[in-house]
């Protein structure tokens, strides 16, 4: 069985890697092979990578080939994930309190998440009306304290609480308590109005923004809209890549879907241009290094 540990680590080569190895080689010691994945420093970098999913179509056509070939379905999914911000005082403090919290979702996924923020957007990806939280207080005498007793818990305390959640059966090996998703912060503003929020972007730069799917078919319909706030641009609107023109700023459906088929993503961004195999266009490239700086904040969409 393969497992994944998402966080917030980020550098996996040069000064700062032995942080990420450190991550990997606990996990060796209880001989698990697990994949761990650097997601950048914030808590949404870390819940978009791990509730990010491909269009239902593609796992109706999977679905298909695992019938035809008779193969076992798809067993359950366990996530491991991290993500403990450091630069606001508000955050360090409430970084030293958090417990793991283990979030399981009725699409077959189960996530082990260290910080709140985490696990609110992780509620909100995942339907809230389809998941269970229990808090994870303490292990045996192993872990007395989830919340304390390292300052490098993601690589020390999760391996661990992944380790049980492998065998089974880690509710009978760990004092918990069952938490309602009602006491959590809603992250979500975006199916309220126009907002939308800034998501991490893609591997070419393209920026990415989180909104409803009730704005976006409303935005699907206008001709040209614009991003409020510190974005302040008017973006061209397409319906899908292949008509947006090189140069030309424009917004249109991403590839990147969610269980909550409520929240929906969309790309902002432009083409590269004929003969090239980058964007050249500064406006457009500045704008997403100014996104890069923004990722979780909220602003209004305005419709043209």
């Amino acid at each position: 069985m393969n497992f994944t540990h998402i966080t917030d680590v980020w550098a996996t080569q040069w000064c700062g890697s032995d942080s990420l190895l450190r991550i990997q080689k606990q996990y060796e010691y209880l001989n698990m092979n697990t994949q761990v994945i650097p997601a950048w420093h914030s808590p949404l970098h870390v819940a978009f990578t791990a509730c990010s999913e491909l269009d239902i179509k593609a796992h109706n056509n999977a679905k298909k080939v695992m019938e035809i070939f008779k193969k076992n379905p798809w067993e359950i999914k366990s996530y491991a994930l991290n993500s403990a911000p450091r630069n606001e005082k508000k955050s360090q403090e409430n970084g030293k309190e958090n417990h793991i919290f283990r979030l399981t979702s009725s699409f077959g996924r189960v996530f082990l998440i260290y910080w709140l923020d985490v696990l609110s957007w992780v509620c909100e990806f995942e339907w809230k009306e389809n998941v269970t939280i229990q808090k994870l207080l303490s292990l045996w005498d192993i872990i007395p304290d989830t919340s304390s007793g390292s300052q490098f818990r993601s690589a020390e305390h999760l391996p661990i609480v992944h380790f049980l959640e492998s065998r089974g059966d880690i509710l009978s090996h760990v004092q918990y308590e069952d938490m309602s998703v009602s006491d959590l912060e809603s992250m979500m503003k975006v199916t309220q109005d126009l907002n939308f929020i800034i998501a991490p972007p893609d591997e070419f730069g393209n920026g990415r923004i989180i909104l409803s799917k009730k704005v976006l078919d409303e935005i699907l319909t206008h001709k040209k809209v614009k991003l409020g706030g510190d974005i302040d641009k008017t973006c061209v609107v397409q319906k899908s890549l292949t008509l947006v023109e090189p140069g030309e700023l424009s917004i249109w459906p991403s590839s990147n879907h969610f269980h909550n088929s409520q929240i929906v993503v969309a790309n902002v961004w432009t083409r590269w241009k004929n003969g090239t195999t980058k964007t050249t266009d500064k406006d457009v490239v500045d704008l997403s290094k100014k996104l890069q700086k923004l990722v979780g904040q909220s602003w209004e969409i305005i419709l043209k």
